[in-house]
């Protein structure tokens, strides 16, 4: 009965991180590994999807970032910065003007309230004088409607 064994290592199959390396490096050539050095430093090295892992990818861009990627952090901050002083400085225009319309709104009202009031004021004293007019006086004719007929208009009107 042949026996189950189970899969050799990598160190038995031939494959050999260091040996891996030097041939890079050996394709590469100094001024290669120079310009790829440069370009991670510049660059930084791709992270793609592990940029997402919630702890994981923040840890690792803080080492594998480059100086593009700091920039443009840095940038994006302070364009958002000044974004939201912004907003904040419209929303204290819109906050003004809504105050100062109120206030108008307020005023008109207060206006209309107070010419109601003497308006109800100037009718009442009308009425008073008819009341007390003299039933001689050649001006004042003989009503037309009836007092309680005038009333019950006159509350239809206001």
């Amino acid at each position: 009965m042949p026996s189950v064994s189970a899969k050799p290592s990598c160190a038995s199959r031939g494959f050999d991180m260091g040996l891996v390396l030097t041939r890079i490096l050996a394709w590469l050539g100094p001024t290669g590994l120079m310009i790829a050095g440069i370009v991670v430093f510049y660059e930084g090295l791709p992270l793609g999807p592990l940029r997402l892992v919630p702890l994981l990818g923040p840890a690792l861009e803080s080492f594998t970032d480059g100086r593009v990627d700091a920039e443009r952090k840095a940038g994006a901050l302070a364009e958002r910065q000044t974004w939201e002083e912004l907003r904040r400085r419209e929303g204290m225009a819109r906050e003004a003007e809504r105050l100062a319309a109120q206030a108008k709104i307020d005023g008109i009202e207060t206006e209309y309230w107070r010419q109601s009031q003497l308006q109800s004021f100037r009718i009442t004293e009308l009425e008073r004088a008819l009341e007390t007019e003299p039933a001689g006086n050649p001006a004042c004719g003989a009503p037309v409607i009836s007092k309680r007929l005038r009333d019950a208009l006159n509350a239809v009107g206001r």
